[in-house]
C-alpha cells in the first residue's frame, strides 16, 4: 500500500534517477548467437546456457527470434515460436520455480504422444521466472493432461502460467495453455484439454546475461536485441532499498488509524493484533484511544496498556477492559516499506527531500561496490571485464562524499525524532478516575 503522503513514484523512477547521476542510461545491443540443438535447454544437466556478451540485461524491451526445438508443432504456417522474454524474479520472490508434474487425465483431445509443460510466475502485471520442464508424459489416444497441485508459493505470486513445450502427438500446438490463480500460496490440481497458442517463454538471467529456452532450439541463428548498462536493475534496487532502511529511526511513516483490530469485550484484556504490521519488530504503537458506545465521535487517550511484540501473535494488553460496544483506535509507526512511501516536498514529480535520500545512499553504495570491483581487477585482469587502470581509492573517496556530505546531513536535517510512546504508562489522573478534563490536560 502506497501511503497518501508518499511520492507515489514506482521503483523504476528511482532507478532512473540513480542512472542519470552515473550517466549510465541503457543502450541497445544486437547479437546473433548460434543454436545447435544442445545449448540453452533449461533444467537439463547436459545443456549449457547461451551467454549474451554484454551483461547485465536491463528489464526493459527485449526482442528475440529463434528456431523451434524438436516436437514443437506451431499453429498456421509459423516456422518459429513467438518467444516471450521472461526475466528472473526480483528478490524476495524465489528464482527457483517448482517443477511441474503431469499425469494422464480423462477423455480429451490430445492424441497419443509425449507432452511436457513449464510454468512461470505472475507477480502483479509482470510475468517472471521459468520452471524446469515437467516429466515427459506418455499419453494414449484421446486423453487430457492434468497438472498437479502446487503449494508453498511465494506470497507475491498471484497466478501461475502454464505452457505446453513438447507435443509429439501431431496436431496439438505448443504454447500457453492458460493461467491458474494462486490462493493462499497454492494452486489446485488442474486439467487441460486445449492446444497451445504458439507462444513460448524464454528466461533471461539479468545479472549474468544467460539465455534459457524450455528446450534447446534446433540448429540455426538466434536474433536478440536487448538493453544493457554498467549496473543491473537488481543491484540498483538493492542499494536503494538499503538506503530506504537507513532512514529508520530518523524518518518514518505513520500508519492509518487502526479501529478494526480490537473489538472490545467485557471479559477480555488481551487482544491479538494482525501480523501486518504489528509483528514487525520495528513497529511502535505510540498511542491508544478509546471511544464509548455513544452517538458523538470522541476518542479519549489512555495509558493503561502495553504491547507484547511477539513475532507470531503480537498482542495489545489493557490494564482495564476497554468500553464494551465502543471502539479502540491504535496509532502506530513503522519504517517505510516501499520507495514510493517516502514523502516528497511539492508536487513537481521531481524527487525532493526526503524522497531523494535513498538515491543519495544508493549512489554512495554503488561507488563503494565499484571500488571492490576495481581492486578485483588489479588481481584478476584477465578474468574480469573491469577497468584495472582506474585510480585506486577514487571511487571510495567519492562514495564517502555522497555518504557524509549529501546523505548524512540531509537525514539529520529532516529527522522527525525517534518514534516513542506518547504517554507515560499508568498516569495518576487515570488511576484516580479523574474526569476527562483532567485526563486530557495531563
Amino acid at each position: 500500500m502506497t501511503l497518501a503522503l508518499g511520492n507515489g513514484q514506482p521503483d523504476s523512477f528511482f532507478v532512473d534517477e540513480v542512472r542519470r547521476i552515473f550517466r549510465d542510461q541503457g543502450h541497445f545491443v544486437q547479437e546473433a548467437p548460434g543454436a545447435d540443438g544442445q545449448r540453452g535447454g533449461y533444467g537439463s544437466a547436459a545443456s549449457s546456457p547461451i551467454k549474451l556478451q554484454q551483461a547485465p540485461v536491463l528489464r526493459t524491451l527485449v526482442f528475440i527470434t529463434a528456431p523451434a526445438a524438436l516436437n514443437q508443432p506451431l499453429p498456421g504456417t509459423a516456422t518459429q515460436p513467438t518467444y516471450l522474454p521472461i526475466f528472473d524474479p526480483l528478490s524476495p520472490t524465489s528464482a527457483i520455480l517448482p517443477t511441474p508434474v503431469l499425469t494422464a487425465g480423462g477423455a480429451g483431445i490430445y492424441p497419443q504422444g509425449t507432452y511436457q509443460v513449464v510454468l512461470t510466475y505472475q507477480v502483479g502485471a509482470a510475468e517472471v521466472g521459468m520452471s524446469a520442464p515437467s516429466n515427459a508424459l506418455q499419453l494414449g489416444p484421446s486423453l487430457s493432461i492434468t497438472l498437479g497441485a502446487l503449494a508453498g508459493l511465494p506470497s507475491a505470486v498471484t497466478a501461475i502460467n502454464v505452457y505446453l513445450i513438447t507435443s509429439s502427438g501431431g496436431p496439438i500446438f505448443v504454447g500457453k495453455l492458460g493461467q491458474i490463480t494462486v490462493v493462499a500460496n497454492a494452486t489446485p490440481q488442474t486439467t487441460y484439454n486445449v492446444a497451445g497458442n504458439g507462444v513460448l517463454p524464454v528466461l533471461i538471467v539479468t545479472d549474468t546475461g544467460e539465455l534459457w529456452f524450455p528446450l534447446p532450439p534446433t540448429t540455426g541463428s538466434i536474433q536478440i536485441q536487448y538493453q544493457t548498462a554498467r549496473y543491473s536493475d537488481q543491484q540498483m534496487l538493492e542499494a536503494l532499498y538499503e538506503g530506504l532502511g537507513m532512514l529508520w529511526p530518523e524518518i518514518w511513516s505513520y500508519q492509518p488509524f487502526d479501529i478494526a483490530s480490537v473489538l472490545p469485550s467485557p471479559v477480555q484484556y488481551e487482544y491479538v493484533l494482525p501480523v501486518t504490521p504489528y509483528a514487525d519488530p520495528k513497529t511502535v504503537i505510540t498511542q491508544v484511544e478509546v471511544r464509548p458506545p455513544q452517538a458523538w465521535i470522541r476518542y479519549r487517550r489512555i495509558s493503561g496498556w502495553r504491547f507484547a511484540q511477539d513475532p507470531l501473535t503480537p498482542t495489545l494488553i489493557f490494564e482495564k477492559t476497554p468500553p464494551t460496544g465502543g471502539q479502540v483506535r491504535i496509532t502506530a509507526v513503522q519504517p517505510f516499506q516501499q520507495l514510493a512511501d517516502v514523502p516528497s516536498l511539492g508536487t513537481t514529480g521531481i524527487l525532493l527531500p526526503p524522497a531523494n535520500l535513498p538515491v543519495y545512499y544508493a549512489v554512495g553504495r554503488l561507488l563503494a561496490d565499484a571500488e571492490v570491483m576495481r581492486s578485483r581487477a588489479d588481481d584478476l585482469p584477465s578474468l574480469t571485464a573491469e577497468n584495472a587502470g582506474s585510480e585506486k581509492g577514487g571511487n571510495l573517496q567519492t562514495a564517502t562524499f555522497w555518504f557524509s556530505s549529501m546523505f548524512a546531513p540531509e537525514l539529520s536535517k529532516l529527522s522527525i525524532g525517534k518514534p516513542a510512546r506518547r504517554m507515560i504508562a499508568h498516569r495518576i489522573v487515570e488511576r484516580l478516575g479523574l474526569s476527562s478534563i483532567w485526563q486530557e490536560a495531563a
